[in-house]
């Protein structure tokens, strides 16, 4: 049982920040190139499957018909993975699916991962040429029994995505590149793409009509658990919006059921596995792989098989055309299988286990998985051998009517695969509109931010300026306006709930708060996508909640808002609160004036209101300070009076709130970052609306 390593959590990798994705990699999707087709392909270890998604404009949006391909002059929809060549030194020459099996010499289960493709298979071959060459001849026989596909590869206009495990050795970046760049080669596609298997299994269950669970009851924000049982491994992959969170493989396929059938065989024939010719052996395992196919799922009897052991040429090599007199006897029944499912001695990652049986391996690895996920909500089964009554019925034994299972689970990667893709072009459709819908949604949360923002600190202001006030009048001082400004900027400057923790904390707070507000808009537009392209809004569109702690954390330390906090908007903005605070004092000073110093009070009136115009703010602060205008003890108490005053004090609150957000607007405090981490979430949100963003961290 291999298991990928456990991924830190950074505390900020959930959906809704930008690690899972590369930034605009969805915008990029959703803008890339007009498509007329697009091909899913399941490229399995045992048999591959292909469909294709036909995509038709349709009014302001777009339809999508879905087609099984024809693979090959026999018009199969599927066929073995196999491939003989006709010449070693002639690699393009290559005769793949049944037809390959008909002589000695073929290949089978030669796909493995691309770190390993430099391996080779026998003396000649390297498993990355073999899946080049196959998938190339695929490729050219599907091409030349679908000619307006043809004609549109040749234009650029298709896209081609392929399914690969979950495991991280296929879907690290430089592994899902690799077979992207071979996919190119073999097939000539511009357009090609990797996906993940078990995403596109979810998608299958998600959007197909044919599959069994009801359209939009998948809750993929509690997980989706799939498992795939394949002809070569069992995987089981735990996926939660979009990101995988725990992937598990088992080297225990359809395969190795295939040879505790031909043991069984070899038992009631009475022969031995030396009596069986090795070049035999692969042809014969395909041929019992296919009475299983044929038996399962209705179970009826497949009567009295009868397999002739090959003979042996003048050169001691088999020969099918050389019959021996040895021969394989047996019926393939009830009884037969559930012998093979319970023969002990399985071979496991080569080696044997004399005890347990291919059945009870099976089960162990199902009841291991569910203690995994205790919370799943579904459990998708897919993969060729998903159709055995007995891994159907294990799989129930877990996990009850969790369970959903693929009406043909051979093919429900590969149309989960076309699903996935043609979501981009039928998404692009309203691209334009969401895009000028989150700019003018940062715009409006911006002011709200700044504004909220500046009423905060225009009642730290307010605050201190009463302690300053009182403190001078009780003491019966007189003082200049200038100096008493100076005073009330110093005593702001220390306070606690600007600067530090306390301040940083109080700033973060009003920060998620309109963040969250902004992202919850943003998805509730991303899923009036969904409506459209879905047909209802889907359950496991993504859901926005507030933000933890080590979220907000992430946040300070991505914007620097302690930096922010105490170097631009106490030095820029604080001045800026208090002459607007300020303006309401020398209208009463200029009233207390006007028959003593008649001058004095006009120029106090003018002072009061040219401060509502911040361009004049610098040089009335001069002019102030310059004429030495004195703050009387009674002056000093008519404001602490003022502040005292709850409806008084949120009138001074409100006007200077407003000059300080304009001036924090004007400067851009924080501008950029909360509009860049907006546009980060639109584009996520939409990215998980169509599923286009996965993140393959897996533990």
């Amino acid at each position: 049982m291999t298991e990928t390593k456990a991924v830190q959590d950074s505390g900020v990798s959930s959906w809704f920040m930008s690690n899972p994705f590369q930034k605009n990699a969805v915008y990029t999707l959703l803008t890339g190139a007009d498509y007329d087709f697009v091909v899913g392909m399941d490229v399995g270890h045992g048999e591959t499957v292909a469909y294709l998604f036909i995509l038709e404009k349709n009014g302001d949006g777009m339809t999508v018909r879905v087609e099984r391909l024809r693979l090959n002059h026999e018009d199969d929809a599927k066929l073995p993975t196999l491939l003989r060549f006709t010449d070693d030194k002639a690699i393009i020459k290559a005769i793949i699916g049944r037809k390959a099996r008909n002589a000695p010499g073929f290949f089978q289960h030669f796909k493995v991962a691309p770190s390993r493709w430099d391996t080779k298979i026998d003396q000649v071959h390297t498993h990355g040429e073999l899946m080049e060459a196959f998938i190339r001849t695929l490729w050219e026989q599907i091409l030349q029994y679908q000619p307006k596909l043809a004609e549109s590869t040749a234009q650029g206009r298709v896209l081609l995505t392929v399914g690969c495990p979950s495991s991280r050795e296929w879907t690290s970046p430089q592994a899902m590149e690799r077979y992207r760049a071979l996919l190119e080669r073999a097939t000539g596609c511009t357009h090609t793409t990797v996906l993940p298997e078990s995403t596109a299994a979810i998608m299958a269950a998600v959007l197909s009509a044919e599959e069994t669970v009801p359209p939009y009851k998948l809750q993929l924000e509690k997980g989706i658990a799939v498992l795939d049982a394949g002809s070569s491994t069992l995987d089981f992959t735990y996926v939660q919006l979009g990101q995988t969170l725990i992937t598990r493989s088992l080297a225990l396929g359809g395969h190795d059921l295939d040879e505790q059938m031909l043991e069984v065989a070899m038992e009631d024939s009475g022969l031995v596995r030396s009596q069986i010719p090795g070049e035999q052996r692969p042809t014969l395992l395909m041929q019992l792989r296919e009475m299983k196919e044929a038996f399962y799922p209705g179970g009826d009897s497949l009567g009295i098989q009868i397999i002739p052991i090959w003979g042996l040429d003048g050169e001691g090599r088999a020969d099918p055309d050389l019959p021996s007199d040895l021969q394989l006897k047996f019926t393939v029944n009830r009884a037969f299988m559930e012998r093979a499912l319970n023969r002990p001695g399985i071979q496991l990652n080569g080696h044997l286990s004399p005890r347990q049986s291919w059945l009870e391996l099976y089960r162990e690895f199902v009841q291991y998985t569910r203690a995994l996920c205790p919370d799943c909500d579904k459990v998708i089964i897919t993969g060729g051998t998903s159709f055995v009554t007995q891994v159907r019925e294990a799989v129930n034994v877990c996990y009850g009517d969790q369970v959903i299972q693929s009406r043909d689970p051979s093919s429900s990667v590969a149309r989960g695969l076309g699903y996935a893709k043609s979501l981009e072009s039928r998404g692009r459709v309203y691209l334009g509109d969401y895009k000028a819908f989150a700019k003018k949604l940062s715009e409006q949360q911006y002011k709200a931010f700044t504004y909220e923002l500046a009423t905060y600190i225009a009642g730290v202001v307010c605050d201190n300026m009463q302690v300053c006030a009182a403190s001078l009048a009780e003491s019966d001082a007189t003082v200049v306006v200038g100096s008493f400004i100076e005073r009330v900027n110093q005593r702001v400057l220390r306070s606690p709930k600007l600067t530090g923790e306390t301040g940083e904390q109080a700033v973060q707070e009003i920060f998620s708060r309109h963040f969250s507000e902004a992202v919850v808009k943003i998805h509730e537009e991303a899923n009036k996508i969904s409506a459209h392209i879905y047909g209802a809004s889907i359950q496991s569109a993504p859901r926005f909640s507030s933000l933890t702690a080590d979220q907000l954390a992430a946040i300070s330390k991505r914007l620097g808002l302690s930096s922010v906090v105490s170097k631009a908007w106490i030095a820029t903005l604080v001045p800026g609160a208090i002459f607007s605070i300020l303006s309401t004092v020398l209208l009463v000073m200029a009233m207390a004036l006007a028959v003593i110093q008649p001058l004095t009070s006009l120029l106090l009136i003018t002072l009061s209101l040219a401060l509502d115009n911040q361009n004049c703010q610098e040089k009335i602060m001069e002019f102030v300070v310059k004429d030495h205008t004195e703050m009387k003890p009674w002056m000093l108490r008519k404001v602490v009076g003022s502040l005292e005053k709850e409806s008084s004090r949120q009138k001074t609150v409100i006007k200077a709130a407003g000059k300080a957000a304009e001036a924090m607007q004007k400067a851009g405090v924080l501008k950029q970052e909360l509009e860049s981490i907006l546009q980060d979430q639109a584009e996520i949100a939409l990215g998980k609306v169509l599923f286009l963003v996965y993140d393959n961290e897996p533990s």
